[in-house]
C-alpha cells in the first residue's frame, strides 16, 4: 500500500510503495507470456519493488513547466543557427539556389562551396556571379513552432522547384539575328579562359561577358588578352555568331567585335 513521507513546502507529496510499478504487484505480465512465461522483469517475479514518486500540486506543476520553457527557450537561438548552418543559409535566414542544369556540374560546384540538400538542391550561403542563382530565405519555405525554432515544411521542396522555374523562365532573350553587325553598349561582366589544340604552343583563349541594359548575356570569344574593367560601360561592335544556352541562361556570342568607345 502506498504511503505519504512527506508534504514539502509547495505542497509536493513524497510517496513510497513496495508494490512493483510494472505488474501491479503481480509478478506476471500476460502481454509478455512467450518470454519467459510472462515473469516481470522488473521485481523478479516476486511483485515486490520499493520505489518513490512525487505528486505536483496543479499549481506547482505549472510553475516548473514555465521555468523548463523558460530555460529551454534561452537555446533556441542556437538551435536555430545550427539549422541555418547546417542546411547551407547565412545568418540572415538566407541562401542563394543554383539555376539550371546542375547535374553536369556537381563537382564544380562542390569545389566552389556550394552545398547540396534534397530541399534546396546546390545552394551558396552567399550571392556569387559565377553563377546564376535565386534568393531563398527561411520564411519562403519553413515554419516556425511554438517555440520559435525553424523547420522546413511539408512542400518546402516544392516551393523551391517553382521558384526555380519561374526564374528560368526569365532567362534573357537574344539579341539579333545569326549574322546581324550590331553595335551596342554593354556592361562588362568578367572572363574565363579555356584551352584548345593550339595551347600548348603559349594560346590561351578568352572568353568575356557583358550584358546589355536588359540584362541580356553577350559572349566574345577570342585569343586576344583585353583590359576590360570589371562593372565599367563600353560600346562594342561585332557580328552575331550564333545563339546559345549555357546553365539555363540564353546568350547572344558575337565574333569580330571591336571596343568603339
Amino acid at each position: 500500500m502506498a504511503v505519504v513521507t512527506k508534504i514539502d513546502k509547495n505542497g509536493t507529496k513524497y510517496w513510497y510503495e513496495h508494490k512493483c510499478p510494472r505488474c501491479g504487484g503481480s509478478g506476471y505480465l500476460s502481454e509478455y507470456s512467450y518470454i519467459s512465461g510472462g515473469v516481470c522483469f522488473k521485481c523478479n517475479g516476486s511483485g515486490d519493488y520499493p520505489h518513490t514518486w512525487k505528486e505536483y500540486t496543479k499549481e506547482y506543476a505549472a510553475k516548473l513547466e514555465e521555468r523548463r520553457r523558460a530555460k529551454f527557450l534561452k537555446k533556441v537561438p542556437e538551435i536555430n543557427a545550427k539549422f541555418f548552418k547546417d542546411n547551407g543559409f547565412n545568418e540572415n535566414g538566407e541562401c542563394f539556389v543554383v539555376t539550371g542544369n546542375t547535374f553536369e556540374i556537381k563537382d564544380e560546384l562542390k569545389e566552389s562551396g556550394a552545398k547540396f540538400n534534397y530541399t534546396l538542391l546546390w545552394h551558396f550561403d552567399k550571392d556569387v556571379d559565377t553563377y546564376k542563382t535565386i534568393k531563398v530565405t527561411v520564411d519562403d519555405i519553413c515554419e516556425v513552432n511554438a517555440f520559435g525554432i525553424y523547420n522546413f515544411k511539408e512542400d518546402s521542396n516544392n516551393t523551391v522547384q517553382k521558384m526555380l522555374e519561374a526564374a528560368i523562365e526569365n532567362k534573357g532573350n537574344y539579341v539579333g539575328n545569326i549574322g546581324d553587325k550590331i553595335n551596342i553598349q554593354v556592361t562588362y561582366k568578367g572572363y574565363h579562359t579555356f584551352e584548345t589544340f593550339y595551347t600548348y604552343n603559349g594560346v590561351l583563349n578568352y572568353i568575356y561577358k557583358f550584358e546589355d541594359e536588359n540584362g541580356n548575356v553577350l559572349i566574345w570569344k577570342t585569343a586576344s588578352s583585353k583590359d576590360f574593367e570589371e562593372g565599367k560601360t563600353y560600346m562594342i561592335k561585332g557580328t552575331v555568331k550564333n545563339h546559345t544556352e549555357y546553365k539555363g541562361i540564353r546568350q547572344t556570342n558575337l565574333t569580330r567585335c571591336k571596343v568603339v568607345a
